[in-house]
C-alpha cells in the first residue's frame, strides 16, 4: 500500500516524538511479519 507524502510527514513526526528501543522493535517486528506474510505483493 503506497503512502501519500503527508501521510510519511505525519509517520515520520510521531517517530521523532516517540522515539524508544521498544517502538524500534515493533517496527522491526512489523517490518518481518510483512515481509513473510507477502503482504501489499501483486500475484
Amino acid at each position: 500500500m503506497k503512502k501519500d507524502t503527508p501521510d510519511k510527514v505525519k509517520m515520520d513526526e510521531y517517530y521523532l516524538k516517540n522515539q524508544s528501543f521498544w517502538l524500534d522493535l515493533k517496527i522491526i517486528w512489523l517490518t518481518i511479519l510483512k515481509v513473510f506474510k507477502a503482504d501489499g505483493v501483486k500475484k
